[in-house]
């Protein structure tokens, strides 16, 4: 497994903190204060480390050269990156190691983490109104996409969102992260993470996805996600805000093309109910 996997699979679990306590090296990734894997790199070696139970360390131990136990503590292993640990059994240890953190935690503070970890993320009318005026207020050309777009096509909100899909030219990235830090979001590790999409977070479990493209001067597509210029020309509202999204003919091609669910059929419906458009073919199972 590549160090950036390993990173982002610590950071996923509830309270996951990263932290350089002892300078550039080791990464240190702490729930509640407290340690549960750390990355370490010397020269060309890096090596994970990870709590452990002593017997199941010793067991490993004799079954994997490149996992050994450390020298100060039998509680704790190294894991060797590009060695005969399979990926599949990194993972496991690494949530081991989480879950005997977590089991050694005060009671209150693991009450605290299963309260964080029940909760989902949700994105309000307001929130999303406030990131697009936010973006707009200092000149950034932005697009609401996904189920706010719907959403903001049929002027009203008809379901709970996740997150705000948005789409926005790639030059502005850097101004967007800008402002979105200075209001508490940061980055949040994803599996598809890329340059140009890309999801930033708070503390509130609000989530922008961030969707880049660049046009050239004759609006072809020449980086990142793949729109077109015509998906960008409709307009919609979000409790009473005016936003700039794809029109619904574009909305409802965005939605085919793949294994679609309830909440697809659910936008996709009330959009060809309210602007004329015939239902595609793949949502028909959902009308028996």
């Amino acid at each position: 497994m590549t160090i950036q996997e390993v990173a982002e699979y610590c950071l996923r679990k509830p309270g996951a903190m990263l932290d350089y306590p002892f300078g550039l090296e080791p990464t240190v990734f702490k729930v509640m204060g407290k340690v549960f894997a750390t990355i370490y790199r010397k020269g060309e070696t890096t090596r994970f480390g990870l709590k452990c139970d002593p017997i199941l360390a010793d067991f490993l131990c004799q079954q994997y050269e490149s996992l050994t136990m450390m020298d100060r503590s039998i509680h704790w292993i190294y894991v060797f990156q590009g060695g005969d640990v399979p990926s599949e059994e990194v993972l496991n240890l690494i949530d081991l190691s989480y879950s005997l953190v977590v089991k050694g935690l005060p009671k209150n503070k693991r009450e605290f983490l299963q309260a964080e970890n029940s909760r989902s993320p949700v994105m309000m009318a307001e929130d999303v109104v406030g990131v697009i005026a936010l973006l707009e207020q200092h000149d950034i050309e932005v697009y609401v996409d996904g189920g706010w777009g719907v959403d903001a096509l049929l002027g009203r909100q008809t379901r709970k969102h996740e997150d705000l899909d948005i789409a926005l030219p790639h030059k502005y990235v850097p101004q967007l992260r800008e402002l979105l830090c200075a209001v508490g979001y940061k980055d949040m590790p994803w599996d598809n993470t890329r340059d140009c999409n890309f999801v930033m977070g708070d503390d509130q479990w609000r989530l922008v996805d961030v969707h880049t493209f660049t046009f050239d001067e004759n609006g072809n597509n020449i980086y990142g996600v793949a729109y077109e210029p015509q998906h960008l020309v409709g307009t919609g509202s979000i409790n009473g805000y005016p936003v700039k999204c794809p029109p619904p003919e574009v909305m409802v091609e965005f939605h085919t093309g793949y294994d679609v669910d309830e909440d697809d059929y659910h936008d996709v419906k009330l959009l060809c109910e309210q602007f004329d458009i015939s239902l595609p073919k793949e949502y028909e199972r959902f009308e028996i």
